[in-house]
This record gives structure tokens, sequence and C-alpha cells, in this order.
């Protein structure tokens, strides 16, 4: 079966873009989306990361299989993590594109985060009991009943402005990928005119933080052995 065929692609809205909906720091999604960037071979990758985050976010991807924790500590601030995982598939995508010689770009507009809640999205492991194809319109439609609030639509219309920008300078595909919860109203936003969001455009204390083996259980939603066999399988050369 092609990756294509298992519909996690939404339609072309705008000439050139293709999204794809994804489940952060899950390994049975990055492995989908290794199937996804194989079929597609998109010219550009784009991905739901703060843009303020491109130095240090491309200086933990070259530290892997190294765990590292993007963070930042902004005065006033909750700080901002990023896990920087080998199965997670906004990782998978930003290995990928550095593999192929293809650009990467982080489109997600650095604002003022809402507060933190867990969407209720089906088990991605339940991807090879139920099948992709029933897997994934589960997950679209559980994810079109989460709960979003301004924080979530600011940041929605800056990723599809941001990818607007994007697909005008580039000469071929981009494919995004983002979360679940956002993919559908991103998509729909594509279809027509967008604005730059009221954004930060660079963080003051940003820093790479190495991850200590004991602690990856109490962090990670898969098991770190997971990742160590995605990892293990990447380099063994595991067909897309």
């Amino acid at each position: 079966m092609s990756a294509l065929d298992f519909d996690l692609i939404a339609p072309e809205v705008i000439a050139g873009i293709r999204v794809m909906p994804e489940l952060h720091e899950r390994v049975d999604i990055a492995g989908l989306a290794r199937r996804v960037l194989a079929e597609i071979n998109p010219d550009v990758v784009a991905v739901e990361l703060p843009t303020t985050f491109a130095q240090p976010a491309a200086t933990a991807v070259a530290r892997l299989p190294k765990i590292s924790a993007v963070v930042s500590e902004e005065p006033g601030e909750d700080a901002l993590v990023w896990v920087v995982t080998p199965g997670d598939p906004l990782v998978e995508a930003m290995r990928w594109a550095k593999e192929n010689y293809r650009g990467t770009f982080l489109i997600d507009p650095d604002v003022r985060y809402g507060s933190r809640r867990r969407d209720h999205l089906p088990d991605p492991h339940a991807l090879h009991s139920m099948g992709a194809d029933r897997y994934t319109d589960l997950l679209r439609r559980l994810a079109e009943r989460t709960t979003h609030d301004d924080g979530d639509r600011l940041r929605e219309k800056g990723m599809a402005h941001n990818l607007q920008q994007l697909a005008g300078d580039v000469d071929g595909t981009v494919l995004a990928l983002i979360g679940a919860a956002h993919v559908l109203r991103v998509s729909k936003l594509l279809s027509g005119p967008t604005a730059p969001p009221l954004a930060r455009r660079r963080r003051t204390h940003v820093s790479v933080r190495h991850l200590h083996p004991d602690s990856l259980t109490a962090i990670l939603p898969d098991p770190s052995l997971a990742h160590g066999v995605w990892e293990m399988l990447r380099r063994d050369g595991v067909p897309a």
C-alpha cells in the first residue's frame, strides 16, 4: 500500500503544499512520516516548531542519538521545552531533509502559549491493529473536536501564513508536519488570504541540554527502548 493511501495528507488547498497530521514524540508516527516523506519526496520540509528555535533545533537534531532538550527560559514566562528524540515525527522529517539535501523550515510563530492541556487522541500504536485508514479517520475526527483557545488560533493563522510565504519562495513541493489538533484548521486557512502574525522574532535565553538516560522514562511518552530500536532501524536502512 502506498503511503498516500493512508489518507494522511490533506487536499492541496494551495499549489505545492501538502499537510500531514502528526503526534509529537510518538515513534509509530515517525515511521509513518518516513513513508510519507519517501512517497512525496518533497523539495522542502516544514515542521510545527517555534521559528525562534531554528538554530538550537538543528544543533539538537545533529546530536542524535544523544537525546537533548531545547529549553527557553525568558524572564517572566514559563519555560518552553522541546525534547529531541529519534522517534519524534518532526525529528524524522528534519533528519530526512538533511540526509536528502532538502531545506527545513520552522513555521510555528513564537506567540505566548496558553495553558497546557492533554488532547484526547488515539494511541498511535493502534495504527497497527486498526489499520491506517481506520486509525487516521479516527485521528481526524477526534482532532477536530479538540478544544482550542485564542493562542491556538493565533498560532494556526501564523503557521498558515508562514506556509503560504514558503510555498511562494519554493519551486516544488512543501510537506508540512503539523500536530493533529491543528492540522484541519491550518489547512482551511491556507485556502484564503493570511497576514503575518505578531510574534517574537528571537529569544535571548535558549539552550540545548543533554538529558541523562535515567530521566528518559519519566519524560518520554514512548519507552526509551522504542526510540533506541527506531534509531537502530534507521541506521540499518529501515524501508519506507
